[in-house]
């Protein structure tokens, strides 16, 4: 789904700026 797709880019943007 759509929603998946977005929520997934969403906790991958998240993931690499808490990482750096």
């Amino acid at each position: 789904m759509i929603i998946n797709f977005l929520f997934l880019g969403v906790s991958t943007l998240v993931a690499n700026n808490v990482g750096n």
